[in-house]
């Protein structure tokens, strides 16, 4: 009986002993598992903090590029991996004439591109600008990323430099030519006047000798065109009242244009002071606009010339009743070579110019109302010193 009991009580000790191990393990196991849960939070909030952290790194960078995007002053275009356009700046719209997102590049190239265009290159709008284009693809996708740069200004600058350059060979090749002509022209008139004296005034002949004689004028002038042009340099050597100057234009206009209807209105004052000029290259210029102005009008058309003071200029203006110039031909007409007349040099216009700008002056043309052109020649009145000689940097 008591041995019975022992072993009962030694088993419940057993019991006892083996519900304390187990509790203890769960109390170290449940330790665990708070410390790990512990662990885990902070680890969780760390890697939270981190991802907010490079969120809002990422963000500050997005506003720094979209900043950049604005700012640069190049078109920024970026495709997705089917050239659909996704993002743009605004310089971007400008230099290619539209509103880009969404669009397909490949449409928008077709459509304001000009022939021609294959990936990085310099290529023209349909619009005349002129553009340049990189295309880099981006690393990991198959986006792209185009960056255009208006190059307009830096063409049209080049192109002036070798204009100017292709000019002043030209030049020199005129200035040669112009002075072999002028000798034989000088022999030519010496035959016609000798001629003119043996034949006399027979109707016929006489008449045959004055077209002779007008082809010769008309050879000369062009000779002394290109020459004025080349040298492009003029001694301002007369200085005269602006009274004094508008009386010998009247003089020289009633001597050479005397059987053509020229009205000429004056508006100048007693007080205006003088100018500053070379009055042979002068009157030769101005003479060159009446002509056109003359050749211009309908028959019967009367020529305008306006002579009046504005401020510290003198301004000359002639009126033609023509069919007037395009806006589109209208900056073109003073340029060397530029002509709308059939059998012109594109000479006339831009001694003019060259002579006018020798004087420190300008000259432009303009519209009439209800039709015709008017040529506008202003150059500045003496100011109490007088250059040895100036320069129209037009030179060929």
């Amino acid at each position: 009986m008591e041995v019975a009991i022992d072993n009962r009580k030694l088993a419940l000790e057993s019991a006892f002993d083996n519900f304390n191990r187990v509790s203890e393990d769960l109390t170290s196991a449940y330790d665990q598992l708070e410390n790990r849960v512990d662990s885990l939070q902070k680890e969780l909030a760390e890697t939270k903090n981190e991802k907010f952290h490079q969120l809002v790194e990422k963000e500050k960078l997005a506003d720094r590029l979209s900043i950049l995007l604005r700012t640069l002053p190049v078109g920024i275009v970026v495709l997705d991996d089917y050239g659909t356009i996704i993002e743009n700046n605004e310089i971007a719209n400008n230099l290619i004439g539209t509103n880009l997102i969404g669009e397909s590049w490949n449409k928008i190239a077709k459509k304001y591109l000009a022939a021609g265009y294959s990936g990085n290159s310099e290529v023209c709008l349909k619009n005349g600008n002129r553009i340049s284009l990189k295309i880099e693809s981006q690393k990991r996708s198959e986006g792209k990323v185009i960056i255009i740069n208006d190059v307009t200004e830096e063409y049209s600058y080049h192109e002036s430099i070798n204009r100017k350059e292709r000019l002043e060979s030209l030049g020199n090749m005129v200035a040669s030519l112009a002075h072999q002509v002028r000798t034989p022209l000088s022999a030519a008139f010496l035959y016609v006047s000798s001629l003119e004296k043996r034949i006399g005034k027979q109707e016929l002949s006489f008449q045959l000798i004055e077209n002779v004689k007008h082809c010769l004028h008309s050879l000369e002038e062009t000779v002394n065109d290109m020459l004025s042009y080349a040298k492009g340099e003029w001694q301002l050597s007369d200085v005269i009242s602006i009274e004094e100057l508008v009386s010998s234009i009247h003089n020289d206009i009633e001597r050479e244009f005397g059987n053509y209807l020229i009205d000429i209105n004056e508006s100048i004052s007693v007080d205006d002071p003088k100018v500053s000029i070379n009055y042979i290259a002068f009157w030769g210029a101005l003479k060159n606009v009446i002509h056109n102005a003359i050749q211009a009008s309908e028959y019967d058309a009367k020529v305008l010339i306006e002579i009046k003071t504005e401020g510290k200029e003198v301004v000359f203006s002639v009126h033609d009743k023509g069919k007037g110039i395009s806006d589109e031909l209208k900056p073109k007409i003073f340029e060397p070579f530029f002509t709308t007349k059939a059998g012109g040099t594109g000479l006339g216009l831009a001694v003019v110019k060259s002579i006018v700008e020798a004087h420190r002056g300008t000259v432009e043309a303009r519209d009439e109302v209800p039709q015709g052109l008017c040529v506008d020649i202003r150059i500045p009145k003496y100011l109490g010193f007088s250059p040895i000689s100036s320069s129209s940097n037009q030179k060929l």
